[in-house]
């Protein structure tokens, strides 16, 4: 009991010399770029984490993700889960206990100088904490750790809470060969009153405007989701203005071909300086080339180094592993809005079959089934190899969800809509100056 009590005490000691985050690590996030903080944990610590991330591993408590798409081959990613992670009393848990209470400060510090103050409304159940482990020779696929609710398919508005910012810390005991973090930082400035990620209402980025002559910078395309139009319930806008049609989000944002999205854009001059924050992947390209303005940032998987970066707008890879590597993986989440509310009061037009407020005519019920089956077989002829193979690039491969099929995708539709019929969802028009 006094060696327990020992090692208790100098893990106490040694997360007490837990560096903070500088101001730059979190202006770094905020334009949607990757913060690195070397020796923020103790040698210590890490060292403590690290023997316990291994004793948990031989005690079999790790599991292989089950859908894991970014996977190459199966059972190269091994997570500890977050509910064996907080329980403190299995293994070293006072090492993770205190390791948990800083982070939770650096989520505090977040909130406050990011403007997300919904980070610190969430309980610590929803903080994703986990150890993983690679195999020798696994790697991540380029993805993002966030997407809108309206690409999630039958997943989409289920969890009341996003990820927001990703963190982690590795724990290696040296400079292990292979496994860096491979980034995608925008390569032009980002307009300085910008927000990348997520707007404060809820709605999440999807992609952005090039910069061009008539304007200098970058700027952030969020998809608002919450729209009384009977055309549709999604937009593109930046910044508070809506610069698209309304549309419906399934099937337009899966179609792979660029004149889709840009062909609702109000201004032509907006549409030829779309890009999408993340490039569409099929069956039959499961791995496309990223397009557009980006330079990549590999980092170093450095024991005792802090990594965060936005969970949204940050396209990021892992490359291939030579020695197993453990580390520290967590997101902070924060609530999303939902669009699901009370029904609404019906108005005397409704009462003779016409429309009613916040919800959807008859018409723009046959429109939405009309684009659901178009796209539908614009999927069916545009996975044929001879089409892939004779159009250029950016008319390939529109986008078929791995776990999604055409019956499931069925259903979600027709619950959608009845919903709307019902009175059960009203969507919030996004602000407009």
């Amino acid at each position: 009991m006094k060696l327990h009590a020992a090692l208790a005490c100098a893990l106490i000691c040694a997360t007490a010399a837990l560096e903070s985050v500088p101001a730059d690590a979190f202006q770094s996030v905020a334009r949607g770029n990757v913060a690195v903080v070397d020796n923020f944990l103790a040698r210590d610590v890490v060292a403590a984490l690290r023997g316990d991330a291994e004793e948990l591993w031989d005690a079999g408590l790790y599991s292989a993700p089950t859908r894991d798409t970014k996977l190459k081959r199966r059972n190269e990613r091994f997570v500890l889960r977050g509910s064996v992670w907080r329980d403190f009393g299995v293994g070293r848990g006072t090492a993770r206990s205190r390791v948990a209470a800083t982070m939770d400060k650096v989520r505090d510090a977040c909130a406050a100088r990011l403007g997300r103050a919904d980070l610190q409304r969430t309980p610590p159940a929803r903080h994703e904490f986990s150890y993983t482990r690679f195999a020798p020779g696994a790697s991540l696929a380029r993805h993002v750790d966030e997407h809108h609710e309206e690409t999630k398919g039958t997943e989409g508005w289920r969890a009341p809470t996003r990820r927001s910012v990703t963190w982690l810390v590795y724990l290696n005991e040296r400079d292990v060969a292979g496994g860096r973090l491979r980034a995608y930082e925008r390569r032009r400035p980002i307009a300085g009153d910008a927000q990348v990620g997520a707007t404060a209402d809820g709605d999440l980025q999807v992609g952005w405007l090039r910069a061009s002559a008539a304007d200098p910078v970058e700027r952030p395309v969020f998809l608002a989701s919450r729209l009384h139009d009977k055309e549709g319930n999604c937009a593109l806008r930046v910044g508070d203005a809506v610069v698209s049609r309304p549309f419906h989000a399934s099937p337009t944002l899966y179609v792979n071909a660029d004149f889709v999205l840009q062909s609702l854009f109000l201004d032509a001059s907006l549409a030829k300086r779309f890009q999408r924050l993340e490039e569409l992947r099929t069956p039959l390209n499961p791995d496309p080339p990223i397009q557009g303005e980006y330079e990549s940032r590999d980092v170093a998987p450095l024991a005792g180094r802090l990594v965060m970066y936005d969970s949204v707008a940050v396209p990021h890879e892992v490359l291939a592993v030579r020695l197993p590597r453990p580390f520290v993986f967590s997101f902070y989440p924060v609530y999303t809005p939902s669009p699901r509310r009370a029904p609404l009061r019906r108005s005397r037009a409704t009462r003779r079959g016409s429309r009613w407020r916040g919800g959807s005519t008859r018409g723009s019920r046959r429109c939405t089934s009309l684009l659901v089956a178009c796209g539908r077989v614009t999927n069916f002829l545009t996975e044929t190899s001879l089409y892939n193979n004779t159009l250029p690039r950016r008319f390939r491969r529109p986008r078929v969800l791995r776990d999604r099929s055409a019956a499931s995708a069925r259903k979600t539709h027709t619950s959608w809509q009845r919903c709307l019929r019902d009175g059960t969802v009203q969507m919030t028009p996004s602000p407009r100056k």
